[in-house]
């Protein structure tokens, strides 16, 4: 009974040691890494809903609750990381950025509603409702 124990444990941890790399290898590319501004504090991001049009593109609805923690106003694009979304086919692409600028005054927390564009893949469903992880980048302002 000792010999069958310790047979089965070590397949059990072969096979276990085998999933790992398995999951190691097909974990998505960290290319795009997440980033936040330093000047920026994301309080909360809710996915609210989306649609895909005719011509393929998807709208993805989003709400940030963002707080500027500097001294002075500042300008920031707000973008998500969909990587759930991409691995399901559902986007062809990871990183959405919206087309506009947002205003952050100090101090204050503000809301924002977003709408993410993007390609739609094979799969028009969307996978889940998992808010996307944040992309918040400051903009550089031209004071000439």
């Amino acid at each position: 009974m000792g010999k069958r124990t310790a047979i089965i444990l070590s397949l059990l941890f072969v096979g276990l040691l085998a999933a790992g790399f398995l999951l190691l290898r097909y974990l998505p590319d960290s290319e795009a890494t997440r980033y936040v501004s330093e000047k920026v504090e994301v309080i909360s991001i809710s996915k609210d809903s989306y649609e895909i049009t005719d011509d393929g593109t998807v709208l993805i609805y989003c709400t940030y609750r963002l707080r500027n923690n500097s001294d002075a106003a500042i300008d920031v694009t707000v973008g998500g990381f969909f990587g759930n979304e991409k691995r399901a086919s559902f986007l062809e692409e990871e990183l959405l950025v919206a087309d506009e600028v947002y205003s952050l005054e100090p101090g204050v927390d503000t809301w924002i509603d977003v709408v993410f564009s993007g390609q739609n893949g094979a799969n028009h469903t969307m996978p889940d409702r998992l808010p996307p992880d944040p992309y918040v980048v400051e903009c550089e302002t031209n004071n000439t």
